[in-house]
């Protein structure tokens, strides 16, 4: 594919897309998997994440040390736990390094740091991790590195495999085990879109042919394919945003206690 040496129309689409969401009412959290556009919509993102397979990334230990807002590091996709602490400890201090100033030029970058930084759990190779022992062990480890224990719960990824329907049956484990006492658990995170469920591996790899098959209202492996089914995710499976909101009200009760 050609290469388009500028992409100011899609970053300014980017900033409208997010603007347009806070404009609704509803803070916007963003995972940064870059480290460029950030800064385009930085002014609109009220928490971010370190996806698992970054957090070890100095230069995104780098740009959390410097926004504006707290930043949640993902455990390593094997499941450890220490490289997300340790992604918490580096953007809490002040960082000099090279980045675009507000012109878009390359200028020298010096950051203060980032207090709010904190560990989230997804489970990894190994398994889920969101179990108490598991949260119990991370708040240690986190104490013991002299931040305030807690962490939030990925309920997708490794802690659910994916499955949009274990996400919502976790909340409901997270919600008893608070109403019980423990206190190791500040946030949860829920994976959801438009229509519940996910986009057939097929239709991932030959998005093309899912284009016609839609069109046509055809079925591929015997799934049929229906129009109302072309919002849905083509990763993880994700909560439907109409019933997602019923396992968040149950853990209110919970928290409130």
């Amino acid at each position: 594919l050609p290469i388009r040496r500028v992409a100011r129309p899609e970053l300014l689409a980017l900033h409208r897309r997010v603007e347009e969401t806070v404009q609704l009412g509803l803070p916007a959290g963003v995972e940064f998997l870059d480290v460029i556009s950030p800064q385009y919509i930085a002014d609109l993102v009220a928490w971010g994440a370190i996806g698992a397979r970054t957090t070890e990334s100095q230069v995104h230990r780098q740009l959390a040390s410097g926004v504006s807002m707290p930043i949640g590091f993902k455990n390593a996709t094997d499941g450890r736990v220490g490289v997300a602490l340790d992604g918490c400890r580096s953007a809490a201090s002040g960082h000099h390094f090279f980045g675009l100033n507000g012109d878009g030029e390359t200028a020298g970058v010096e950051t203060t740091g980032n207090s709010d930084c904190h560990v989230i759990l997804r489970g990894g190779t190994a398994g889920p991790n969101a179990d108490a022992a598991s949260v119990s062990a991370a708040c240690e480890g986190i104490a013991a590195a002299g931040m305030n224990p807690g962490v939030m719960v990925d309920a997708s990824h490794a802690n659910s495999g994916k499955d949009h329907v274990r996400q919502a049956e976790l909340l409901g484990e997270l919600a008893e085990r608070i109403a019980a006492g423990e206190t190791g658990v500040n946030g949860v995170m829920v994976e959801s879109f438009l229509v519940g469920g996910r986009v057939l591996r097929q239709l991932v790899r030959h998005p093309l042919l899912a284009l016609d098959l839609i069109r046509e209202h055809r079925n591929i492996n015997g799934v049929a394919l229906e129009r109302r089914s072309t919002p849905v995710s083509g990763e993880g499976g994700c909560e439907d945003l109409t019933v997602r909101g019923q396992p968040i009200r149950d853990l209110l009760p919970a928290v409130r206690r």
